[in-house]
């Protein structure tokens, strides 16, 4: 009996152990993984999408009523099935923007960052979310950097009203990159990975409120400590995320405010098992009939890119 076969039989077994359901249903999964891709992903398609719903995670008891709600960025900032496994789910951030900016009890947004940026695209999204934020809530958006906070991260983090750094964060990174450049054509991706570096000088001297000229000079590649930034205009105070939270409570007359994270509801073990199944599946058919994702050139704004 082949590998594959013993492992969808025991992936099957488990969900019928842990989720109740029938041995028909069992037996199809089975038979569907061994041969038509698309029926198993159907049939896993009716335990996925189950506990998906974002749960909240009180942080400190306060007013309900006026609330500031902590989103955490931390690794690569791209979208692929690989990146949620390695600490970042960019579609879990999206879907915590767009609870943010559903809900009225909001008053304050403590961005947190560690990271060292990630695709332009990916990173456009999440700052673009905090930008209507901020325009359709009215709410003040502050920062936090922790360990590192450059590219797209730094990209991210030009959303806020006010950015902290501790003196030991790495940020900057001003710089845009092409993955998997390979192409015949190589003026076409210089001139293309030229305007999204323009793009991002642009949109750092217009947040930043810092000249041109200077911001060009600072975007050479270089990072900076959190010292260095604030001298160079990129932060406006040396702290940590406690300091950020104090700040903005202080601020904007929050503090008395609850704050709280959100958080994906609690998976149960068929939810568990069901996505593996789906990623043999997806794996499988990207192996034969896709490009492998990681070969698609991209633009990037990432430290230690290529």
């Amino acid at each position: 009996m082949s590998q594959k076969r013993w492992l969808a039989i025991v992936l099957a077994i488990a969900i019928f152990v842990f989720s109740f359901v029938s041995i028909e249903t069992v037996k199809n999964v089975v038979s569907a993984i061994q041969g038509d891709k698309a029926a198993a992903t159907a049939l896993l398609d009716q335990f996925d999408n189950q506990d998906e719903a974002l749960t909240e995670q009180i942080i400190h008891k306060g007013n309900s009523k006026k609330r500031i709600v902590i989103l955490n960025i931390d690794g690569t900032i791209v979208n692929n099935p690989q990146s949620a496994t390695n600490g970042y789910d960019h579609e879990i951030i999206l879907e915590e923007l767009t609870a943010i900016k559903k809900d009225q009890t909001i008053g304050g947004v403590l961005l947190v960052l560690n990271s060292p940026g990630g695709g332009a695209y990916e990173s456009n999204q999440v700052r673009e979310r905090l930008l209507e934020i901020q325009k359709t809530q009215a709410i003040p958006i502050y920062v936090a950097m922790k360990n590192i906070a450059t590219g797209g991260s730094y990209f991210i983090a030009t959303s806020g009203d006010k950015l902290f750094a501790s003196n030991e964060t790495i940020t900057g990174f001003i710089q845009a990159t092409m993955k998997n450049a390979d192409s015949p054509n190589k003026e076409v991706v210089q001139k293309t990975t030229n305007d999204s570096y323009l793009r991002f000088l642009d949109i750092v001297s217009q947040s930043r409120e810092i000249p041109k000229d200077k911001i060009t000079a600072l975007a050479d590649g270089r990072i900076f400590n959190g010292n260095e930034a604030k001298k160079n205009g990129l932060i406006d105070e040396i702290g940590n995320e406690q300091d950020a939270l104090a700040v903005l409570m202080n601020d904007h007359q929050l503090e008395d405010a609850e704050v709280f994270m959100y958080q994906p509801s609690n998976p149960t073990v068929s939810n568990m098992m069901t996505d593996k199944m789906l990623q043999i599946l997806q794996l499988k058919n990207e192996q034969e009939q896709q490009p492998n994702v990681s070969d698609i050139p991209q633009m990037m704004y990432l430290y230690g890119g290529e």
